[in-house]
């Protein structure tokens, strides 16, 4: 077959994996490969020591025909005045593109997106549905009229059990040294790994990398106000309680917000330009899923018949969702009655004399001097209803919570890709935002106390960031040294080959035999090696940083050192999210978006938020106002304890002062986020001077072509 000649031909190809589900019928399993085989270009092999597993591939002369149809933009050869052009890619004028012939003229990750193109553009025909249906289960079946791929068809009817790009072992073991390596961690620029990483992984991988970098970077600015700021309340008599300075660290924090997602904008926009990749999702934009089910109608725009769901009905789905959703945060907010109740931060009686609703007696107990949860007594103890709090919070966002928003969202039948991401992004979100900082909103606005707000904050940070560490560390090197025993003891229990070459002279078929032996080894291991992973999931991973900004800009004076912590924090989640992208997890598929989607939206939102919570906190919450404006304020003995009230007839000035600072703080934000553009001037002139001399380029190019050939069809 042609695939064995291909896998010979190289060490490590470039594979796509199928493997079906045991439920799988083997007409199943040939149709689907006579669909590849009919598709021209793809060439498929069924591996003999498990037929569930079905390689698929394409010749080298045959990514470069599906790269012009794409319009895979490359580099040309650098032109006298040293400059580069990029021009989308022809067959005809191959040799006119920088490096053409080198084994790497593709990269890795753009080999894997063509041959994911050219698999895309392979549908079910029409005898698909009674195979799949002959052992399906009962599940929904995708309409006839949706544009649906055969991949996407056998994943949705359950007899697919994952589709991904196979690993190759040496580039990503000499990748993974490179991502760890301390010295090349906090690069941005291209010369860094950050370009390695790209050109195996793919623009998708490598942003997530690239924004935790720009984050990590960026934390400098907060964690050395923070340390300096925590240094100054050294004092026994200075806490964040009474700092005069801390109002001023919470309004740079807000600003420093703003700026941030300002900056990364900026920086999104370039990697966007440098790697001559969207940065709007416009790949996934109108991207139809194949889940989506409806009425076929005609298009209004384009003529042609397209599923159709009424908007109303998805309203009414969103409604209930909702429902849902607020039950499922009634229950943690349940939860974190009783941990502060454990904690001993919720009294009978509230700062003001009145009875506090919230209270609960039984709970309460064990938090009285002399109790198991003594705040006074041991620490380990006094810790665990923290602890207690933090494992629910995990359990309810990954096991129950992570499963409902799933099945909602199915539910709800969004039409495309962009939307079914983002209502998962939001409602994932907002539910774990719920658990992690509802604690600490109560502290702040409803007993208004910072000190507690800061001890909360602290336990709640510290637990989160050592769980992290721990389950991006030790679980990940775990089970890699795991799968890594298991296939080791299949590859010597289980020597079967793959497949045998074609008959040929002796000569012949002894080296295409060693040669394909040694091609057809590493794909079964790589095979054996990806089928006991997981399907990489960077989802959780920009959940984990976008929770732990909020923690440092929503209650900025509250725990100066939160920017410092993590920066710490994110040095190790850098490498072991590097450990687990290539050791846990199986190689991911290959989008050419660069963009980090909706989170971008939830920074900035939580950026225009933090400006209320700080001024909050500033006036009411402690003491710092009456540091700056004591004539607004006098201390009122309650019980056991001094606060801070305001004067007779001074709550009008205090509350205008909040929400003007608080109003100054969103302008100033207004004006950093549509006052600074968002293309760095570089780029304009970049784009415009690469359109100029590109239309040139290839003008010239073409006029030398069409010489070329007239002077050969005249010397003919």
């Amino acid at each position: 077959p042609p695939l064995v000649a291909a896998m010979a031909a190289a060490e490590a190809p470039d594979v796509y994996l199928l493997k079906f589900e045991p439920s799988a019928s083997a007409e199943l399993i040939a149709y689907t490969r006579h669909a590849f085989d009919q598709r021209g270009g793809l060439h498929t092999e069924i591996d003999p020591a498990d037929p569930r597993k079905l390689y698929v591939r394409a010749l080298a002369e045959e990514l470069e025909h599906e790269a012009e149809h794409v319009g895979l933009l490359k580099p040309l050869a650098e032109s006298e005045d040293g400059f580069v052009d990029f021009a989308a890619f022809e067959v005809d004028l191959r040799d006119t593109f920088k490096g053409y012939g080198d084994p790497d003229f593709f990269t890795a990750a753009e080999r894997v997106w063509l041959l994911q193109e050219m698999i895309e553009h392979v549908e079910p025909g029409p005898d698909f549905k009674t195979l799949a249906h002959d052992t399906s289960s009962g599940h929904r079946s995708a309409h006839c009229g949706s544009r649906t791929t055969i991949v996407d068809a056998l994943l949705h009817e359950r007899m697919l059990e994952f589709a991904t790009p196979l690993h190759d072992n040496t580039t990503r073991w000499k990748l993974w040294r490179s991502m760890v390596s301390l010295s090349e961690l906090m690069h941005l620029s291209g010369s860094g790994y950050l370009a390695d990483a790209r050109a195996y992984y793919g623009e998708n991988c490598a942003v997530y990398f690239a924004w935790m970098q720009y984050y990590t970077r960026s934390l400098a600015v907060p964690g050395a106000l923070g340390a300096a700021l925590w240094a100054y309340h050294w004092d026994e008599d200075m806490t964040v309680d009474n700092s005069p300075l801390a109002p001023l660290y919470s309004i740079i924090v807000v600003l420093w917000a703003f700026a941030f997602a300002k900056g990364w904008n900026r920086k999104n926009v370039e990697l966007g330009h440098e790697w001559n990749a969207p940065i709007d999702g416009s790949s996934t934009a109108t991207e139809v899923r194949p889940a989506f089910y409806g009425k076929l109608h005609t298009s209004p725009v384009t003529g042609l018949a397209e599923l159709h769901y009424p908007a109303w009905k998805r309203r009414c789905k969103y409604a209930v969702s909702a429902v849902v959703t607020l039950f499922m945060l009634a229950v943690a907010f349940v939860v974190m009655i009783c941990s502060l109740n454990l904690q001993g931060y919720i009294p009978a009686v509230d700062r003001f004399g009145v009875d506090n609703p919230f209270h609960v007696p039984e709970l309460y107990q064990f938090s009285k001097a002399g109790a198991i949860f003594d705040p006074n007594g041991p620490l380990l103890l006094s810790l665990l209803p923290v602890v207690a709090h933090s494992m629910v919070i995990l359990i309810l966002n990954q096991f129950i919570y992570r499963r409902i928003a799933e099945a909602l969202n199915h539910w709800e039948n969004h039409r495309t890709v962009d939307d079914f991401e983002s209502a998962l992004v939001l409602k994932r979100f907002f539910f774990e935002a719920f658990d992690c900082y509802i604690a600490l909103f109560y502290l702040c606005f409803w007993e208004c106390d910072v000190l507690r707000l800061q001890a909360e904050m602290q336990a709640l940070f510290a637990t989160d960031c050592l769980r992290r560490v721990l389950m991006e560390t030790l679980v990940p090197l775990v089970m890699h040294a795991t799968s890594q025993g298991i296939a080791e003891n299949k590859k010597h229990d289980d020597p079967v080959p793959m497949a045998e070459p074609k008959r040929g002279s002796v000569g012949t078929r002894s080296r295409a035999v060693q040669s394909f032996s040694k091609a057809a080894g590493a794909i079964r291991a790589a095979a054996e090696n990806d089928d006991m992973m997981e399907q990489c999931e960077q989802f959780d991973d920009y959940l984990e940083m976008t929770i732990q900004f909020g923690y440092v800009v929503l209650f900025a004076s509250a725990m100066p050192l939160a920017a410092v912590l993590s920066i710490i924090n994110n040095v190790v989640e850098l490498r072991s999210d590097a450990t687990k992208l290539s050791f846990v997890s199986r190689r991911p598929p290959v989008s050419r978006t660069a963009s980090i989607g909706m989170w971008q939206n939830l920074v900035i939102g939580m950026a225009a938020l933090s400006a209320l919570t700080n001024s909050f906190i500033v006036a009411f919450t402690s003491e710092q106002m009456m540091q700056w404006v004591p004539n607004l304020f006098k201390h009122h003995q309650l019980d056991a304890s001094v606060e801070q009230v305001v004067l007779q007839g001074s709550g009008r000035y205090v509350v205008g002062l909040v929400f003007g600072l608080e109003h100054a703080l969103l302008l100033a934000g207004l004006l950093i986020w549509f006052g600074i553009k968002n293309v760095p001037k570089w780029v304009r002139l970049e784009v415009d001077r690469r359109n100029f001399r590109n239309d040139q380029t290839l003008a010239e190019i073409r006029r030398q072509e069409r010489k070329r050939r007239r002077a050969l069809r005249e010397q003919r």
